[in-house]
C-alpha cells in the first residue's frame, strides 16, 4: 500500500475517532466517580447542580456553592454504598415500593414541586431525591432490628469504601472527599 493511502486511512481513523470521543464528551456519560466498582457519571452530577442551581436561584438561598457540590459528590458516593447494602441484603424491591407508593399518592404536587423548584420532570426528581431517601429509610428500618443506625454504619462503610476520582478538583481519603492540593 503506498504512503498517501496510509496517511489517508489514518487521518479518516483519526478523525472518526475524534468524532465519537466528541460525542462521548458532550453526552456526559463518562464517569467522574467510582465507588465500589460502581460508576457516578458526570451527567448525573451536572444535571444534580443544575436543578440544585435553580433552586438556589428561587429561594434565594446563599449557600456556598462549592460546599454544596462536594456535598452532593457525597450523597452520591452514600447512596452508591446503601443501594449496594440494599441489594447484598435482597431488600431494593422495598424501597422501590416505598416510593411507587408516594408517588401514586402524591404524583400531581410532586410534579408540580419538581418542575418549579428543579427545572426537573417527576422521574428525575425521584431518581436524585426520592429513591435515594426511600433507601436511606429501608436500610434505616433494617439496621435499627439489629441495634444499628444508619449514621453509624454509613461512617464505617465510607471508610472501607473504594472510590475513584476523575476530572474533578477531589481526591478520596479517610472515607470523604477532600479538595486537591
Amino acid at each position: 500500500m503506498s504512503t498517501k493511502k496510509w496517511l489517508w486511512y489514518g487521518g479518516a481513523v483519526a478523525g472518526i475517532l475524534f468524532l465519537v470521543l466528541g460525542i462521548f464528551w458532550r453526552s456526559e456519560r463518562y464517569p467522574i466517580l467510582t465507588v465500589n466498582g460502581v460508576s457516578i457519571s458526570a451527567r448525573d452530577y451536572n444535571e444534580y447542580m443544575r436543578g440544585f442551581e435553580r433552586y438556589r436561584r428561587l429561594s434565594g438561598d446563599p449557600l456556598d456553592v462549592g460546599t454544596v457540590k462536594r456535598a452532593a459528590l457525597m450523597s452520591f458516593v452514600a447512596d452508591a454504598l446503601v443501594r449496594s447494602e440494599l441489594e447484598r441484603l435482597g431488600m431494593g424491591a422495598a424501597a422501590e415500593k416505598d416510593v411507587e407508593t408516594a408517588l401514586a399518592a402524591n404524583r400531581t404536587k410532586l410534579e408540580k414541586a419538581a418542575s418549579e423548584l428543579y427545572g426537573w420532570d417527576v422521574e428525575t426528581f425521584r431518581r436524585y431525591t426520592l429513591d435515594p431517601q426511600a433507601r436511606q429509610n429501608a436500610l434505616s428500618r433494617e439496621l435499627e432490628k439489629e441495634g444499628k443506625t444508619l449514621n453509624g454504619w454509613l461512617r464505617g462503610a465510607l471508610l472501607a469504601a473504594s472510590v475513584s476520582v476523575y476530572g474533578i478538583p477531589y481526591e478520596w481519603s479517610g472515607g470523604t472527599l477532600v479538595e486537591k492540593k
